[in-house]
């Protein structure tokens, strides 16, 4: 745990933005949803990049 301990503010940052209830649904938000209508949305939080890739048959 000593090695993590220095990302621990930016996690409690984000908690107390968005509270408890938030942050354990971030998946819901995040990641890569399909739906019943036959699309596809990939959200992704990346401060900083310059760029992103999404390679795949689709």
């Amino acid at each position: 745990m000593t090695r993590h301990t220095e990302h621990l503010p930016f996690y409690q940052e984000k908690l107390d933005m968005v509270g408890i209830h938030g942050f354990t649904n971030a998946h819901k938000i995040y990641g890569i949803h399909a739906y019943e209508d036959g699309t596809i949305e990939a959200i992704e939080w990346c401060p900083g990049i310059k760029n992103m890739y999404l390679f795949g048959e689709f």
